[in-house]
């Protein structure tokens, strides 16, 4: 039994040309026993070329956002050397999605999610080891939610074959990033300063 489906997040493609295929937000959308879902929030939604292209590049611009804030805004250096890991490999990644998207008509989101935006906004009035445990547990949670949508992708016979192939290939990054992320755990006091009154 096909059940309607409603896309929760907000897709933005800037730059798209004509006949460029663009997600938009609230698209409504078909259950296929034979499709791969990948969770998103508290929807179910299918894996497609567009699904794929759009919460991959929305959860690098998510990550980048985020670490040049932290590079901003944090004195931690674990951090510091963390966020510039993560500006370096995402704005790579984003860029080699964008080519191959481009291929198969599809825009690319250039700025986070709304979601992210919001708690970005937030985390912009925090300092210290506030500010330093809300992006460590953002990183932790993104970059799981990432691995899973790139194990999915990889898998998945129904993407174009490059997607695939980008989403096998990153793979072994998006670990690194995870356990990375996770060996932070809880930020030490001693490693942070105190926030300022």
């Amino acid at each position: 039994m096909k059940v309607r489906m409603l896309i929760l997040y907000t897709l933005i493609a800037s730059g798209s040309t004509p006949g460029t295929h663009v997600l938009a937000a609230d698209t409504p959308i078909e259950e296929d026993r034979n499709k791969t879902y990948v969770g998103q929030g508290n929807a179910q939604i299918p894996m497609t070329d567009h699904t794929f292209v759009a919460r991959a590049a929305l959860g690098g611009n998510a990550e980048i956002e985020a670490s040049k804030l932290a590079l901003k805004v944090s004195e931690n250096q674990k951090l510091h050397k963390f966020a510039e890991m993560m500006i370096k490999d995402h704005q790579t990644a984003n860029m080699e999605l964008k080519n191959i998207a481009s291929k198969i008509n599809i825009g690319v989101p250039t700025s986070p999610d709304t979601v992210h935006q919001k708690a970005l906004k937030k985390m912009q009035s925090m300092e210290g080891i506030a500010f330093d445990e809300a992006y460590v547990k953002m990183m932790q949670q993104d970059h799981d939610m990432t691995v899973d949508l790139f194990e999915k992708a990889a898998a998945d016979p129904q993407l174009t074959n490059e997607l695939r192939v980008f989403a096998t290939e990153k793979l072994s990054i998006l670990l690194l990033h995870q356990r990375h992320a996770h060996s932070l755990g809880t930020i030490e006091i001693s490693d942070t300063p105190r926030a300022k009154h």
